[in-house]
């Protein structure tokens, strides 16, 4: 028995690694969509910027404008899916232990998932600079035209 128990702990290993890799791919994805919605949505917001500039906004304040909403956006959507987590872990827990025998343990975030979750933040915020980048330079450009 001991050694059927070794065997499956073996293949949970090799379960747990795959689904980790998975993760990572997951969270790359979306923060290349995220940079992607930002960039895509600074041409629709061409004038805007263009504006800003010319009533004196600073780079850097055009810059706090795009990382800020890239943080809250990754913020907000961080803690929807810590709350989404906890409501499934609640609603599930009491059916699979009835029908299945398998106990939900509803546990606090750890220190090493909290730190993922501030990984995956800092992640964001570091995105956002290229686009809050080629926004200030489009609107540097922006400044210069009369037709927009």
């Amino acid at each position: 028995p001991a050694l059927a128990v070794q065997d499956l702990w073996d293949f949970f290993e090799i379960v747990q690694i795959t689904l980790n890799i998975i993760s990572i791919l997951v969270v790359f994805i979306g923060l290349l969509g995220m940079l992607s919605l930002i960039l895509i949505g600074a041409q629709s917001r061409r004038k805007e910027m263009a504006i800003l500039r010319s009533i004196g906004a600073t780079p850097f304040d055009i810059g706090k404008l795009i990382v800020g909403a890239a943080a809250i956006v990754c913020g907000i959507s961080i803690g929807l899916g810590v709350v989404l987590l906890y409501v499934s872990l609640f609603v599930l827990s009491h059916p699979l232990y009835d029908s299945y025998g398998f106990f939900l343990q509803i546990q606090p975030l750890s220190l090493q998932e909290l730190a993922i979750l501030a990984l995956i933040e800092c992640s964001a915020i570091l995105i956002s600079f290229i686009p809050a980048y080629k926004i200030y330079k489009q609107s540097l450009i922006d400044g210069m035209n009369t037709q927009i």
